[in-house]
């Protein structure tokens, strides 16, 4: 503000200079009424000139902004010097400690963001981003000193260190009252970023005016890649309730998510519904991220029922910490997947053999029952049952039940039960896995019934048996009537057949015919079935347990080896007959001493009559107790 006692009329300049420098600093000139800048480092804004006369008092408002051009060098700090010049003279009023030159500028950063890619976050300590996105920077800038927000441009920097090798970057912002927003763009490259610091430099970049540290975090251009499946095995069709499947992510960087895992059975005749799991990864070693999975399919479908070309078909889907995608060298969609594991047929076999029923039929009397559980594929872990039950209508009764934690692969394990028969028609049904919790090869042997009326009821002792060689024996109180008398020859083979443990068939009454087909005299007229094979070994009980497997080395030496194997009861027998004059078969019986002579192409029988050796070409060998072998032939 200016007062002259002369008079107001008489001013020509109101001169404001500054640091002592009368080239820098403001002024106003009454001839014209403006105001003007002496120099650019410091600028008059546009509405920086107010000048207002009032009671004989001229008073004159600058505002004006510094530039980045001034320096302190030359100028005395905090001096202002006001000069009025009038038509009498000049007049100079100074004042010091008037102003302060602040430079620095503090930097509120109010976000520090990765806005683009799959992932978006806030750049922490630890944070992945996808090398290539951007870092959104949003900050308040004001005077350190005033706080005043600041308006104007600046030249902001990065620097830090990638993998080691430097980071560098700027460029010019815009500030409005104190604002800035900008995007720092990042380098298509992995590896961790470490050092980083943001500069804040006056537009010149003379003066560092503010430095904000960043957070250690990593950038990764690099996609997860999905390592092929370790599974080398086919897996089996039959055992699909536990189907582990491991998964191994190469990924240079982090991958903290989860995956998700969908497998699907597929042939060409049917597919089942796909199943989906996800989990998160069980460890990391050597840069790979390790998964677990465990599927269960055996309630999808029936593995017989598939195709004999059946695949497990699986895909992932999952991302890294940064949002790469997982990428695989041979595929990785429904289409085309990541894991084609074929299914083999190779599983277990459930069966029913030899199942014998022996006792008197008649009402509340006691029945026996025995039979083999047979498994003719590969080792069952899976427990399962076998039920025996009785049926009349549609009442089922159950008389008995067997209860098997495992069963090893080829193999029989023997059951006995007994129970009472029932009044009237009544039907014995086993059934083996009735629960259906085991998938098989052939889910048709599993079951066994035999139908029995109450007329059944008259016989002294019954016995039925179902096996390899099946037997059906009715033994009655019938009288056998001979019209004659049996030959000295028949009554001396009859003896010798006796001493090799076999029965002599009774020779056919000649007045046969007379009798009806269900009398017991037809029934005892016919010639009994022999129990397994031609020339098989009678077992001496019929419910002694099959060997398991393959005799086990070569029989032990003998005190005194000799050169042929000792002859069995049949060959007695034989010997017996020759001396009776009977004829001698026409071919000898073929031998050798143990299973390691045998020939190729066979496989071994267990069944209750013993142990044989099978096969299409090698002909049906029976195990002796010697442990050696004899080929069986057919009967003429």
């Amino acid at each position: 503000a200016v007062t002259d006692a002369n008079g107001l009329s008489d001013l020509t300049e109101l001169r404001l200079e500054v640091g002592n420098d009368d080239r820098l600093g403001v002024k106003y000139t009454t001839v014209d009424g403006t105001c003007a800048s002496l120099d650019e480092r410091l600028l008059l804004l546009p509405s920086g000139c107010e000048v207002t006369q009032e009671a004989g008092i001229l008073t004159v408002a600058f505002t004006a902004t510094v530039q980045w051009s001034l320096t302190m060098s030359g100028l005395a700090a905090g001096e202002i010097d006001v000069i009025v010049r009038d038509y009498d003279g000049t007049h100079r009023e100074s004042f010091t400690e008037a102003w302060v030159l602040e430079r620095e500028m503090a930097i509120d950063v109010n976000q520090l963001r990765d806005t683009t890619g799959e992932v978006q976050q806030n750049i922490v300590a630890g944070a992945v981003l996808m090398g290539g996105d951007s870092i959104n920077l949003t900050a308040s800038v004001s005077h350190r000193t005033s706080a005043t927000p600041y308006s104007g441009d600046l030249r902001l920097r990065w620097d830090g260190l990638l993998q080691g090798e430097p980071w560098r970057g700027g460029e010019t912002v815009t500030l409005v009252d104190g604002m800035l927003s900008t995007s720092i763009p990042t380098p298509e490259a992995s590896g961790l970023v470490q050092d980083m610091t943001l500069m804040l430099w006056d537009p010149l970049e003379t003066e560092l005016l503010s430095v904000y540290d960043m957070p250690v975090f990593q950038l990764d251009f690099d996609a997860p890649e999905l390592l092929p499946s370790a599974i080398t095995d086919t897996i089996s069709r039959y055992k699909l309730e536990e189907v582990e499947i491991g998964v191994n992510i190469e990924e240079g960087q982090a991958w903290s998510n989860d995956l998700k895992l969908t497998c699907q059975i597929r042939s060409l005749a049917q597919s089942w519904e796909p199943v989906s799991l996800v989990r998160n990864s069980t460890t990391v070693f050597d840069g790979k991220t390790m998964f677990s999975f465990m599927f269960d399919f055996s309630e999808l479908g029936d593995p017989s029922q598939l195709s004999q070309q059946a695949d497990l078909n699986c895909w992932a889907e999952g991302a890294d910490d940064s949002g790469w995608g997982l990428v695989s060298s041979t595929g990785n969609s429904e289409l085309d997947p990541w894991l084609e594991a074929p299914l083999n047929n190779i599983g277990p076999d459930l069966a029913l053999e030899n199942v014998e029923l022996t006792g008197d039929l008649e009402a509340g009397e006691n029945i026996r029952l025995s039979f083999f559980v047979v498994n003719g594929g590969e080792q069952l872990p899976t427990p399962f049952n076998a039920t025996i039950e009785l049926v009349q209508g549609d009442e089922r009764t159950m008389v008995g039940r067997s209860v098997f934690y495992s069963m090893d692969a080829n193999t029989a394990k023997s059951v006995k039960r007994s129970f009472t028969a029932p009044e009237g028609d009544w039907t014995l049904e086993i059934t083996v896995d009735k629960e259906g919790l085991v998938w098989e090869i052939d889910e048709t042997n599993n079951v066994w019934s035999t139908n029995v009326t109450g007329s059944s009821g008259g016989f002294g002792a019954v016995a039925m048996t179902l096996g390899g060689v099946g037997l059906l024996a009715l033994l009655g109180a019938g009288v056998v009537l001979r019209r004659r008398a049996p030959s000295g020859i028949e009554e001396n083979v009859a003896a010798a057949l006796e001493a090799t443990g076999q029965v002599a068939a009774a020779p056919a009454s000649s007045d046969s015919g007379n009798n009806p087909p269900g009398s017991p005299a037809a029934a005892t007229a016919q010639p009994p079935k022999k129990r397994g094979p031609p020339g098989g070994k009678i077992a001496s009980s019929p419910v002694k347990t099959p060997g398991r497997g393959p005799p086990r080395g070569p029989p032990k030496a003998a005190e005194k080896p000799s050169a042929t194997p000792a002859p069995t009861p049949q060959e007695m027998a034989a010997q017996h007959m020759a001396a009776l004059g009977v004829p001698a078969q026409a071919a000898s019986e073929e031998r050798v001493a143990d299973y390691s002579q045998l020939p190729g192409g066979g496989e071994y029988e267990y069944t209750a009559e013993g142990t044989f050796y099978v096969g299409a070409t090698c002909g049906r060998w029976r195990l002796n107790d010697d442990k050696s072998f004899t080929k069986l032939t057919d009967e003429p």
